[in-house]
């Protein structure tokens, strides 16, 4: 009776250990794939920082990570450096975006060092691939963005004109000659 006692103790003792044992490597394994994904959008879209893909995965890095760990001292630079005035001049841009991308990249690295993957700085500066049609999109976005800022004010009397005086508005679009866009950009400044 004693032997039986011990064999099913012994056998639910097992058991219970393998549970146990299961339970955290899955955990593990789910938090090692978390981190993977934080660190696939963040390289994907570096060349992108205001993609959903990218804030998304940014922002995880706070839930992912505890306030001690490396990669959240980096995690709060790169807010530093996004959230300060805009640049002067020029030549402050250039300062301020080398920096920027010193800071993205060693992000990058300690997410990558989080999960034991390892990724050169060089390979990271150099060799992410980005099309020019991409940037193309985004700098066309952006001069739309930039039009409706600058025009905001015609465009809401336009739309509270319309609306007041229950009427359709009939858009046409046109190419403004450079040299007339020049004028309009140099009397704004």
């Amino acid at each position: 009776m004693e032997r039986i006692v011990e064999v099913l103790l012994s056998g639910a003792v097992g058991a219970l250990l393998v549970w146990v044992l299961q339970f955290f490597t899955e955990r593990r394994r789910r938090r090692y794939e978390r981190r993977l994904y934080i660190l696939r959008s963040l390289i994907a879209n570096s060349a992108n920082i205001v993609s959903v893909d990218f804030v998304s995965a940014f922002n995880m890095i706070l839930i992912e990570y505890n306030s001690k760990s490396v990669v959240r001292k980096w995690h709060g630079k790169f807010m530093e450096h996004v959230t300060q005035r805009p640049a002067s001049d020029e030549e402050e841009a250039k300062i301020r975006n080398k920096k920027f991308e010193s800071i993205l990249i060693k992000l990058i690295e300690e997410i990558a060092k989080s999960i034991h993957i390892r990724i050169e700085q060089l390979d990271l500066a150099d060799k992410i691939y980005w099309p020019r049609g991409f940037a193309d999109v985004a700098e066309k976005q952006q001069k739309l963005t930039d039009l409706l800022i600058d025009n905001h004010g015609y465009w809401n009397n336009l739309l509270e004109q319309a609306v007041n005086q229950d009427r359709q508005i009939l858009l046409e679009t046109k190419k403004i000659p450079e040299t007339a866009n020049k004028r309009k950009k140099d009397a704004n400044e």
